[in-house]
């Protein structure tokens, strides 16, 4: 929550979900919808990390976070608008080599202070 906070001081924040359906319940049962300016739900027949690739395109973010590696060297590959992309450092997605522009944080945390 904190790292959430801190980066709205930052950034308007949007969600952009791959998934069919809205994290809104969740988000506000933690009372984390306070931070967020709105929610993208994939509503298209494309899958998750091409679904994200045509709203980086649609919405041109300056930065964009994510925890799927796959979807992160897509974005960073893929991407023309120049979206910076930055990769949560999880165990599924250590040991894989990726782009250069891939930035790897430790979290919202990590993006807070890369931002800064």
């Amino acid at each position: 929550a904190e790292s959430l906070r801190a980066l709205a001081e930052l950034r308007t924040i949007v969600v952009l979900t791959g998934r069919r359906t809205s994290p809104h319940e969740w988000l506000q049962r933690y009372d984390l919808d306070q931070y967020i300016e709105e929610i993208v739900v994939n509503d298209t027949d494309l899958k998750s990390p091409h679904f994200k690739l045509q709203m980086i395109e649609a919405l041109r973010p300056s930065e964009h976070v994510d925890d799927d590696g796959r979807t992160a060297q897509l974005l960073a590959q893929a991407n023309t608008v120049g979206t910076r992309v930055f990769l949560c450092d999880w165990p599924r997605n250590r040991g894989v080599g990726y782009s250069r522009s891939v930035t790897r944080t430790s979290g919202l945390h990590g993006v807070v202070e890369a931002l800064r």
